[in-house]
């Protein structure tokens, strides 16, 4: 079991902290920003500020081409994205965009009295963008209950079973360009009664918990979508956060301790986490038809979307014609001595082709 006292984890809320964020930005743009961005803003007050409280913290958090993710690629590697998954590469290029606009804001005075960020060479874009995706890889989210210090935590618990799936979308009431992690809807299963609802993810929950966390250590636990052996709670009574492997897991010294970070799909874990899942049973393909957009998955055709589609034989053929296309872009660029970029693009595919194969079996 590991546990993490509240004071030794970094939290923000609409309430503005004390010192540099309260003197830089205004309460109106603070209140308005995602629940991540004020996250991602806290995260980096601590490195500019270079106190002692989360040093060891800052210093293990990768920065820049350690991170894997497509923002981070060269132009190669972005244009071999576009070809094979166009869907993604788009969304990353926006990311880029809303970062690039949120980085111009915080080193004007648009959003306060001063400057948020004074010295653009020791405090570059790149160190934001470090900032944006630790807390969209690390962050959990679904806090909220208790207000304290400002911050709420807490009593979220008691909101649902195991498995309960929550749509989690929300809408910044301030308009800033740089405000929003792109990503469509995404589930939250919530934990049974009494058990925090947190995994990672950059948007909050329908229950109302608009906060979310960095919990050091805790947080470079690796994920997998089945098979997980550990789970999260929050004691209220102690304070503190505590991971916790399952009743029914036994885990030998020396083996991994790993959490699920929720019904992830490999889109979502490259942009955001960087890395791909063999055998994703929530992986699905997403393509432009001619009229609309069309999505399957592995499982059940409840989830699917096949606008203008007007039967199984038409769709089947159209998902055919996208598995010989992937298939056909692998063949031409086989696997040989690649960087980790290509090799991610390469396994991206082979799981969408897999898909692809599953769902044309359900056609």
């Amino acid at each position: 079991m590991v546990s993490l006292r509240l004071k030794n984890c970094l939290v923000a809320s609409k309430s503005r902290p004390s010192g540099k964020i309260k003197e830089c930005l205004d309460d109106e743009v603070w209140s308005g920003l995602l629940p991540t961005t004020r996250l991602s803003i806290v995260l980096l007050n601590e490195y500019m500020q270079g106190t002692n409280n989360f040093k060891e913290y800052l210093d293990i958090l990768p920065f820049g081409n350690e991170m894997n993710t497509p923002i981070h690629w060269n132009e190669e590697n972005l244009l071999k994205l576009r070809d094979v998954y166009p869907q993604l590469a788009s969304k990353v290029e926006q990311q880029r965009k809303n970062y690039l606009s949120l980085y111009t804001l915080l080193t004007t005075t648009a959003v306060g009295k001063v400057p948020f960020i004074e010295d653009k060479k020791t405090v570059p874009f790149e160190r934001l963008v470090w900032a944006m995706e630790s807390v969209s890889a690390r962050a959990f989210s679904g806090v909220g209950g208790l207000e304290k210090d400002g911050f709420q935590l807490g009593a979220v618990a008691a909101a649902a079973s195991v498995g309960l799936a929550v749509s989690l979308a929300t809408q910044p009431s301030v308009s800033i360009p740089g405000n929003i992690i792109d990503r469509e809807t995404l589930t939250l299963a919530l934990g049974t009664l009494g058990a925090l609802a947190l995994m990672p993810s950059v948007v909050s929950s329908q229950t109302g918990a608009s906060q979310c966390v960095l919990l050091p250590v805790i947080d470079s636990c690796n994920h997998r979508s089945t098979g997980a052996n550990c789970e999260m709670e929050y004691d209220v009574a102690r304070e503190c956060f505590v991971m916790k492997v399952k009743a029914d897991e036994g885990v030998q010294a020396g083996h991994e301790l790993t959490l699920s970070y929720g019904n992830r799909d490999n889109d979502d874990l490259l942009m955001y986490f960087g890395f791909v899942e063999r055998a994703n049973p929530h992986d699905h393909f997403v393509f432009q038809g001619k009229t609309g957009k069309i999505r399957v998955t592995k499982g059940s055709r409840e989830a699917w979307e096949t606008p203008g589609v007007e039967s199984d034989t038409a769709l089947k053929g159209l998902l055919a014609g996208e598995q010989r296309r992937l298939e056909g872009l692998l063949e031409k660029n086989p696997s040989t001595e690649k960087d980790t970029a290509s090799k991610l693009i390469d396994t991206f595919v082979e799981e969408k082709v897999e898909v692809l194969k599953a769902a044309i079996k359900r056609c």
